[in-house]
């Protein structure tokens, strides 16, 4: 499977790692990012939409597998 996605992010003021993470995507192109005080919903979705996002393949029958094996081990 492929997983494409796309986001808006609104970090939280004086959350140190959500504000570099989002000027860090934001500068590669994956997402827009807007301050807290700066939103403008209707706006910034728009603009959120022109950023390529992320696409990730997964396999999702490996990751259940290696969740439950995770589960096991820890029990």
């Amino acid at each position: 499977a492929v997983i494409k996605t796309k986001a808006l992010l609104i970090p939280t003021p004086g959350q140190v790692e959500q504000e570099y993470l989002a000027e860090y995507h934001m500068e590669k192109g994956n997402f827009y990012c807007v301050d807290q005080d700066k939103v403008n919903l209707p706006e910034d979705v728009k603009k959120a939409r022109k950023y390529s996002g992320v696409r990730r393949e997964c396999n999702v029958e490996k990751s259940v597998e290696n969740t439950i094996e995770e589960i096991n081990n820890a029990l």
